[in-house]
């Protein structure tokens, strides 16, 4: 998990929150990156682009497939908390993540 540590987008976050380098929500953020097979920078990279200007847009259909890997995690017991820590990390990171939601 110390890998983790140095990832750029991580610590935006950590700095955000204002989080230390022993905060569980690290390794809820590691067993999430883990399951979708990523570092947590390459993961926010896949959903942002470049705009110009240095401004990022969110790409929708890779945001859409991270959320579906999002609500995959879910699953898991604490899933609800778990993914609404993951779900932190890419908001403090520019990336709106809303969970999946039900229409009657």
């Amino acid at each position: 998990m110390s890998d983790i540590l140095t990832d750029p987008a991580v610590r935006q976050w950590m700095s955000s929150v204002g989080m230390s380098s022993g905060d569980e929500r690290l390794a809820i953020l590691a067993a999430f990156c883990e399951h979708a097979g990523a570092t947590p920078g390459e993961l926010v990279e896949r959903c942002l682009a470049d705009a110009g200007d240095g401004q990022k847009k969110i790409r929708m259909k890779q945001r859409r497939l991270v959320n579906d890997q999002i609500e995959e995690f879910q699953g898991r017991p604490d899933g609800r908390r778990q993914s609404n820590v993951v779900r932190s990390f890419f908001v403090h990171n520019g990336v709106s993540m809303q969970p999946g939601s039900i229409l009657r």
